[in-house]
């Protein structure tokens, strides 16, 4: 009972950690920041019983044989158990549950050795934790005192980890999309396949090859090709979220761009499907030399275009506050939770999901950030 009480308490406040790495990262919908802790705590009740079943499981499959092993280890090859083979089981386990996770999925060796470093640290604190009411010569708990203990212990670790996420947030991590001006906004953006939108300084606009996207109520809209001369402006908003470039060009129906991506590279988007999926057409700013996407962002615009005539979208993945559920289990069990289809690199929640709302693009209901 102790160690899943613990994986428990673990996969709470491993949701907590979970929402603010989410909230941080680059993305088209406004962050629910602390609201979205709020959430996470208001959909709890829903959730603990399925958490908890996992959680008695993973401690009666995983952690209980892991603590039998640390302690056979330790006699086989010291002449006695030591509490410092617990965690070197628990890496070994995780390294095996990462390597077979690895051979199907090939994530980067950066995300293996994170997930492995959080597996090995989930499954070592329920079994040390164990061990030491377990240990010959202890005083035996009585059963009243150690769900009284378990009880007092996790609910403090659950409010305190609640707690300094919220403090995190408010201290200002959350994604927050970088603030153009005319000046920045002016020069030419490409979606990486020729499509190319060109703003002068003048207010002149040129739209060479860009994908319009026209919705008829199918799953896919129909996509055309639009060149052409016209006019932009750029509306600042009151905030980041709320600016947005817009463009007039004859024959073309283009509708206004939001903004996100970072300072050094600025993207501009309008939503080339449904919302709620979140495809998005991107622009990217370019260097001026054929058209070539800056920096970083180059390997970005290759990751997300899809083949063929197909439009260069990049998805992002929703992830509503409900969704706790999935990241509790994920951790639990010591995976990582938001895996999500889509862009590679610095994307927008094509590296982390994440809802498709709060931008500053008019003219469709959009849902919140997860």
């Amino acid at each position: 009972m102790t160690s899943t009480v613990v994986l428990l308490v673990e996969a709470v406040a491993g949701a907590f950690a979970c929402h603010v790495w989410r909230e941080s990262l680059e993305s088209i919908g406004r962050p629910q920041s602390v609201l979205g802790l709020f959430l996470l705590a208001l959909s709890a009740p829903f959730v603990v019983a399925l958490v908890a079943i996992a959680a008695l499981v993973v401690s009666a499959v995983v952690v209980a044989p892991l603590l039998a092993g640390a302690g056979w280890l330790g006699r086989r090859c010291s002449g006695r158990e030591a509490w410092w083979w617990v965690p070197v089981s628990a890496a070994a386990v995780t390294a095996v549950a990462v390597a077979a996770g690895g051979l199907a999925g090939k994530p980067g060796h950066g995300a293996a050795t994170a997930v492995w470093g959080v597996g090995t640290v989930v499954l070592a604190v329920p079994a040390l934790i164990a061990r030491g009411l377990l240990l010959p010569g202890r005083p035996r708990l009585s059963d009243r005192s150690v769900v009284g203990a378990l009880a007092l212990w996790g609910t403090l670790a659950v409010v305190t980890a609640w707690a300094v996420a919220g403090a995190v947030l408010e201290a200002g991590v959350a994604y927050e999309p970088p603030r153009l001006d005319e000046a920045r906004v002016a020069g030419t953006w490409s979606d990486g396949r020729g499509g190319t939108l060109t703003f002068g300084a003048d207010g002149r606009a040129t739209a060479h090859r860009v994908e319009v996207h026209a919705f008829t109520g199918d799953v896919e809209p129909v996509v055309r090709r639009c060149t052409g001369t016209g006019t932009w402006w750029y509306r600042s908003g009151d905030e980041p979220w709320s600016q947005s470039v817009h463009v007039a060009v004859e024959g073309c129906a283009l509708e206004p761009r939001g903004v996100y991506g970072s300072p050094e590279h600025p993207k501009i988007f309008v939503y080339a499907g449904d919302p709620d999926v979140a495809d998005v057409y991107v622009l990217r700013k370019t260097d001026g030399r054929r058209g070539r996407v800056t920096g970083a962002a180059a390997g970005a615009v290759a990751g997300t275009v899809r083949s063929g005539s197909e439009p260069p979208v990049e998805r992002v993945a929703p992830f509503p506050p409900s969704a706790a559920a999935a990241v509790a289990l994920a951790l639990v069990g010591g995976g990582s939770g938001g895996v999500v289809a889509g862009g590679t690199g610095p994307g927008p929640r094509g590296v982390a999901a994440g809802g498709a709302g709060g931008g500053a693009v008019p003219g469709r209901s959009r849902g919140g950030r997860g």
